[in-house]
């Protein structure tokens, strides 16, 4: 699977997408993230699309994205969610789906062009 958990901390995980992603890796990768013992700890999650070659998501994975972080959020309300995009169009557009459907999501979530961005919107909390 072209996904990699980095704990940036006890509060912040990175989930870095990286060559070929398809939604059933991004779908499983949520999965696992909220499986993981940690997780009731975290504040911040940056999911990060730079180095992602092609995206072979649609937008029925983007559904199943926002149901599953929606029980997430129940779980663990404090998050911060922030997603780094890369060049990719598709990318970008999946992810502003994303966050216009997370818009009921009790965290925040928001999109940027670069991870120091992210990681300080995300530390800011």
């Amino acid at each position: 699977m072209p996904v990699l958990f980095d704990w940036e901390s006890e509060k912040i995980l990175r989930v870095r997408y990286y060559d070929i992603i398809s939604g059933d890796d991004a779908v499983d990768a949520s999965l696992r993230m909220s499986s993981d013992p940690r997780f009731d700890d975290l504040r911040g999650i940056i999911i990060d699309t730079i180095d992602i070659s092609e995206n072979i998501a649609d937008i029925t994975h983007i559904e199943k994205l926002v149901a599953i972080s929606r029980v997430m959020s129940k779980s663990n309300p404090r998050i911060r969610n922030a997603i780094v995009l890369n060049e990719d169009e598709t990318t970008g557009a999946l992810a502003a789906l994303y966050t216009f459907l997370g818009n009921e999501l009790v965290w925040d979530v928001e999109m940027f062009h670069t991870m120091t961005d992210a990681r300080s919107w995300v530390m800011d909390h």
